[in-house]
């Protein structure tokens, strides 16, 4: 007797869990109120593109997690909630000019931001290049694209790692000093001092100011100044006048970049730029060696990290009797980690 009571309990169980939605159900629809079925076990769905959002999960959170191990040998332990905008980002670019092969450029850009010393210290890891860098004026934590220039080339690009201090930075200016080393054969160490400064000229018109100093072991001092001046209008472009120079002590090498740009913000995911350029030398006198102009389109392709940004520019070199040369590029780029 005892062995039939059990099993009836058993069976009794059973039929309870697998009959009872179905008869859930029915009343439901009985009642004119119809819910949707509740199976005892529900399928896993998986969406197609999970392995992306895993990806950047897994990866940023590796990121953020490592600044915060670093952090914690600078700025001791955590009081309260930490904000950390350490990211890491990746891109692959490719250009092909007419009459050249088809050239690739992978990329690479880290950056700790240790919030424990009040965000002043920052391990980066980046591609330095005698470049001005041409962006949306975006506020902290602002999702806009953005996308840059390099006015001197790739070949004038060497990747660098180091510990940058932001002495003191406030709403229009700010002040910063870095060290690390140039990655190459045999490894080079630098130092340097930077800042910048923001003026508002007149009604809708400011002006940027940028100067850096760095001294390089196999280079000496060099110097870059870039000073731009920005008019945005109708509430998705922006007009700048841009304007840089760098200039190397040990060679006495100068350069300069000047030209207007025009960036048009078409929505929350997409932009276009338009730009012409003078590019000057001194060698060894001051003179225009290349003219360009170009128009690239930038877009945000998945969630708010991945993008591609896709043009075509032409350039009148000296060297090249000032025959119009064009070229095309695709870059594609991944950001990771973050806020």
């Amino acid at each position: 007797m005892k062995y039939l009571r059990n099993s009836f309990s058993i069976l009794f169980f059973l039929h309870f869990c697998f009959l009872y939605p179905f008869f859930s159900q029915a009343k439901n629809e009985k009642g004119g109120v119809r819910k949707k079925k509740n199976l005892p076990f529900k399928p896993r769905l998986t969406k197609r593109n999970d392995y992306l959002e895993k990806l950047k999960k897994g990866v940023g959170k590796t990121v953020v997690g490592f600044s915060d191990d670093v952090d914690s040998l600078f700025g001791g332990k955590s009081k309260g909630k930490i904000i950390n905008r350490s990211q890491l980002k990746l891109s692959w670019s490719v250009v092909k000019a007419e009459g050249e092969e088809v050239s690739h450029s992978p990329e690479v850009d880290l950056r700790l931001v240790l919030p424990r010393t009040e965000k002043k210290l920052q391990v980066v890891i980046e591609r330095k290049s005698k470049q001005v860098s041409d962006v949306f004026q975006e506020e902290e934590g602002s999702k806009e694209s953005k996308t840059s220039e390099t006015v001197l080339g790739d070949g004038d690009s060497v990747l660098t790692a180091g510990v940058r201090y932001i002495l003191e930075q406030r709403d229009n200016w700010n002040l910063y000093s870095e060290g690390g080393i140039k990655i190459k054969i045999p490894l080079q160490p630098f130092a340097g001092i930077g800042g910048g400064r923001s003026f508002v000229v007149s009604e809708g018109w400011s002006l940027n100011f940028g100067l850096s100093f760095r001294w390089y072991l196999d280079q000496g001092l060099s110097q870059t100044t870039v000073l731009n001046l920005d008019h945005p209008f109708k509430k998705r472009f922006l007009f700048r006048v841009a304007n840089s120079l760098t200039w190397v002590d040990e060679t006495g090498q100068l350069n300069t970049n000047h030209g207007p740009r025009l960036y048009h913000k078409i929505n929350d995911r997409s932009a276009l730029r338009y730009y012409i350029s003078a590019l000057g030398k001194k060698n060894p006198k001051i003179h225009i060696y290349s003219y360009e102009g170009g128009v690239y389109y930038r877009k945000l392709i998945y969630s708010n990290w991945i993008s591609y940004e896709t043009g075509a520019k032409g350039e009148y070199k000296r060297e090249d009797n000032w025959e119009f040369v064009p070229s095309v590029s695709f870059k594609l780029e991944m950001l990771l980690g973050g806020p």
